[in-house]
Formats: C-alpha cells, structure tokens, sequence
C-alpha cells in the first residue's frame, strides 16, 4: 500500500512537469526580452520606432542597410493606417533550434486583419538579438496551405 502511494505521487509528478514543460514553451511570458520590447515600443512609440529597436539589439546588421531599415519602419506605419485600431498581439507560432537559436511569428492583432511579425533571434552570450525580422499580412494563406480542408459529404 505505501509503495503504491508512492507510485501514484511519482507518475502524477511526471505528468504536472511535462505538461509544464509544454506550457512553458508557447507561454508568451517565454519569449525573449528583445520581443517583450519590441511589442512594448510598437505600442508605446510607434511601429517604426520598433522596427528601429529590434535591429538596434544586434551591432552587425545595425551597422548597416539604414536605408532598408528605415524604408521597412515606413511601410509598416503605412500599411497599419489601412487596418484599424491596433488590439494587442499574441505568439502565432515558436521554434527552438537549441538554447540559442529561435524563431517566433507574432500576430499583431488589428480591426481589420492581423500583421504577421517573424523574429528569427540569436543568442550567442547571454542576450538575444535579432538575425532577420519580416512582417507580412498573408497570415490566412499560409494558414489554408498548412489546413487540410476536405468536406466529405
């Protein structure tokens, strides 16, 4: 009887850390600090000072392409006047390659239709910085490609 309880405790301690474990991976308060900020300037600033902000976090690529930077922060603050009023975000989608090497799709949630944000980020000490940021709108594309939609009638 008392190793059976034993048991029990074991086998319900497994199942709570594993489903932790799963949880803890697409748990938005997971992600990055560089992402955490960034969304924080999106809404705070602006949209284009957020795209400033996430090439500001790696030297290499801040050093350089200005022209593409600014020209990608001005695209987006026209493109999100067409989309409403802006209503939060949330992860769309979160892959780890090891410890230091990761890949989030945010939706930044609008009236109209969600903005898609891809942070590819890197981590080659202790803080991460982003390796390539898109952003797109064809979220429901890429999403009808990945669902299979078959009516059997």
């Amino acid at each position: 009887m008392k190793y059976r309880k034993y048991f029990i405790v074991v086998i319900i301690s497994i199942l709570i850390l594993t489903g932790f474990s799963q949880y803890d991976d697409n748990n938005q308060n997971n992600n990055p600090d560089v992402i955490e900020s960034f969304f924080k300037t999106y809404e705070e600033d602006s949209p284009k000072k957020a795209v400033e902000y996430i090439f500001s976090s790696n030297k290499w690529i801040n050093s350089i392409n200005k022209g593409k930077r600014d020209s990608l922060g001005n695209n987006l603050d026209l493109l999100i006047k067409h989309l409403g009023a802006y209503q939060g975000y949330e992860v769309f989608k979160s892959n780890k390659a090891g410890e230091s090497y990761r890949v989030v799709s945010c939706l930044a949630k609008y009236e109209r239709q969600p903005i898609r944000f891809n942070f590819v980020l890197y981590k080659p000490n202790s803080v991460w910085q982003i390796q390539n940021f898109t952003y797109d709108i064809n979220v429901e594309e890429e999403l009808s490609n990945t669902v299979n939609l078959s009516f059997e009638f």
